[in-house]
């Protein structure tokens, strides 16, 4: 009797467990949902490597939003890519927000890995808060794929003394450590800026057989970085050249045209028959700006992002002229940089917070200002593009400098070809720039490319 008594209730227990188990876990399941909903898994490029900058907009914006929690998983360019390659390609990429390198935004928006902002942030919005040129580079397929972080400038570095002591004059307005960087003083600079035929002339002067023996001591001009699109655009588009068709699907019509061929022609010319540029830059992890400071050139195109660095250096007396074009073309810089997106994977119940997150980050007057503070890369909002023009705070130089990208991008600037293609167009485009430096015949060269990037388009399509 006892036994049975024991059983019933054994069994009572067991009911009620069964029945109120599923309470508890769904209860539970109703928790994680929730905190999945308020928190923002970001997959990160690591800025400069040394610090997360990613982390600290994030501590900024949870501070002010303290039920919201930010995950951050970051990656150094060397494997950035490829982890994102990968992240994309899974059934569930496991983050909400994603920073992309600019050029790849419309191979993954083609792809659909990206939401439309636009949806979520009206495109007013976007036309009222970014400059127009950098707001142009990510619409694809009239869709805001992602929104500007930032932007790239580019100059034309001169060694002074070398420039000095090979009877080279400056042109007429350049930027050293004690100029005072105006709007009008801007817009003299660019207009001052040398001709590629003037620049090479110059460089030709100041590369030096130091020892005659025979072998070059000093190189005349340096390209940063040696055979890439981003670096030689305009050597193109300064003559009016493109690189795709608008709607980004072939190469065919634009890159086979007389710009781009007068353009590999030149760079090969640069090595090959004037001898004023590095042949050893391309080797790899070849540091150009450290080498420019040492001597080993009189003369750097490169990016903003050396100025700090090369300015504010004891042993090179530098000066600032604008980037060159050619004679018979215009004056065209390399424009775009890191972009912020949403994975097409987020819940439309969580894009109102991830929308708000990215709107804050790179729309508002607070987050853009904390990011140019935090990376210090030319900006794309309209808001810090004229604060930095303007502001007492950035008035000290080498910082004042980059009031002459703001110059450019409002003037000058020209975005890469929005293509879904472009890892193959950018890699043809590498090559062929990298094999006539090396002797390759240029229009073999620039050829080949074509007819290679052409067939993997179509492989693909």
């Amino acid at each position: 009797m006892k036994n049975f008594k024991f059983l019933k209730v054994l069994t009572a227990l067991f009911l009620i467990a069964v029945t109120i188990s599923p309470l508890f876990a769904n209860g539970q399941k109703e928790t994680e949902n929730k905190e999945s909903l308020k928190t923002i898994k970001i997959f990160a490029y690591q800025f400069r490597n040394d610090d997360n900058r990613t982390q600290h907009m994030a501590d900024a914006y949870m501070k002010s939003h303290p039920d919201v929690k930010i995950e951050i998983e970051e990656y150094p360019w060397d494997s950035y890519f490829q982890n994102l390659e990968v992240r994309f390609n899974a059934e569930n990429p496991d983050f909400d927000v994603v920073i992309m390198d600019i050029p790849m935004i419309a191979n993954y928006a083609e792809r659909g890995f990206l939401k439309d902002l636009s949806q979520y942030i009206p495109k007013s919005t976007f036309e009222d808060k970014i400059a127009q040129k950098s707001l142009a580079d990510v619409i694809y397929k009239n869709q805001i794929v992602a929104a500007p972080m930032q932007n790239s400038d580019q100059y034309l570095f001169i060694n002074t003394d070398m420039a000095k002591a090979a009877g080279v004059t400056l042109p007429s307005v350049v930027v050293d450590n004690n100029t005072n960087i105006t709007s009008d003083f801007a817009k003299k600079w660019g207009d001052s800026a040398w001709t590629w035929e003037q620049t090479v002339a110059a460089a030709k002067k100041m590369t030096k057989d130091l020892d005659n023996d025979g072998i070059t001591d000093v190189y005349g001009l340096h390209i940063e970085q040696a055979g890439r699109l981003y670096q030689l655009q305009p050597l193109g588009g300064s003559r009016g050249g493109s690189i795709v068709a608008p709607d980004g699907m072939t190469v065919k019509g634009y890159l086979d045209q007389k710009p781009w061929y007068e353009a590999i022609q030149f760079y090969s010319d640069l090595f090959n028959k004037d001898k004023v540029e590095v042949p050893g830059s391309f080797i790899p992890g070849y540091d150009a700006p450290k080498e420019f400071v040492n001597g080993s050139f009189a003369m750097m195109v490169g990016g903003g992002w050396n100025i700090k660095m090369i300015m504010e250096n004891p042993n090179i007396n530098v000066a600032i002229a604008a980037h060159p074009y050619f004679k018979d073309g215009i004056a065209t810089t390399p424009t775009g940089s890191w972009v912020i997106g949403a994975s097409a994977s987020v819940p439309d119940e969580k894009m109102g917070l991830v929308s708000d997150f990215l709107s804050w980050w790179t729309l508002t007057d607070e987050g853009s200002e904390l990011w140019y503070d935090t990376n210090g890369e030319l900006p794309a909002s309209k808001y810090m593009l004229n604060k930095l023009s303007t502001n007492e705070k950035y008035s000290q130089f080498p910082r004042s400098a980059q009031r002459l990208g703001v110059y450019q991008v409002m003037n000058t600037a020209q975005g890469r070809p929005v293509t879904p293609f472009y890892p193959f167009i950018n890699e043809g485009f590498d090559k062929a720039f990298t094999n006539a430096a090396q002797g390759v015949d240029p229009t073999k060269a620039l050829d080949d490319a074509i007819n290679e990037i052409e067939k993997n388009i179509q492989r693909v399509k």
